[in-house]
């Protein structure tokens, strides 16, 4: 079954801009593998927020736009926030943090209503994902190659996500998507 264009958007990024009743704060997220949700560094106020927006890339009419409820995690139990780390880093800014997912109830893209259970979906490659990244980096120039192919000329790349649509690679510039073509594959063996 061929994925929804905003699954493909949300899987396409890792930067967006959270909406808060008194503000907005740029964010930058990584997606559960379990859930399909976003999960993400926060000012400490905003767990306690009922409902946040969280645009991506951007707040353009016809960006994607998904509506939600900060669940609270904590980041010396959560392997979510541990993939946030290997995908992009140690948070930068303010000490007073907390780590939410957005519990995703509704979603518009490209100006049209979106059932959330076509966009946050589970990556059936999870428990297969950090062995298949392993074996993916012993051979970086073909990594390197496929960088060169999706436009990017990354020197040093790091595989830090499978999934059945794509490929998640760690560059100086930040992620770069590779798309497998005929997604999703069948099994993580088919992505390598």
């Amino acid at each position: 079954m061929t994925p929804h264009p905003a699954l493909v958007h949300l899987r396409r990024h890792t930067h967006g801009i959270l909406q808060l009743p008194d503000r907005i704060e740029p964010v930058r997220f990584v997606i559960d593998p379990i859930s399909g949700e976003p999960v993400m560094p926060v000012h400490a106020d905003v767990p306690d927020v009922e409902s946040l927006t969280l645009h991506i890339p951007d707040e353009a009419p016809l960006s994607l736009q998904l509506m939600g409820e900060p669940v609270r995690l904590d980041p010396d139990r959560e392997a979510s926030c541990d993939r946030f780390l290997i995908y992009l880093g140690h948070p930068k800014g303010r000490n007073e943090r907390a780590w939410i997912r957005l519990s995703i109830v509704g979603a518009r893209f490209e100006a049209e209503l979106v059932e959330p259970s076509l966009i946050c979906v589970s990556n059936p490659f999870h428990a297969a994902e950090p062995a298949a990244c392993r074996k993916a980096n012993r051979t970086p120039d073909l990594i390197h190659q496929a960088c060169l192919k999706a436009g990017a000329d990354n020197p040093a790349p790091v595989v830090v996500g499978i999934d059945p649509w794509g490929a998640d690679i760690r560059a100086p510039m930040g992620i770069i998507r590779i798309e497998w073509p005929g997604a999703p594959l069948p099994s993580v063996e088919a992505a390598l």
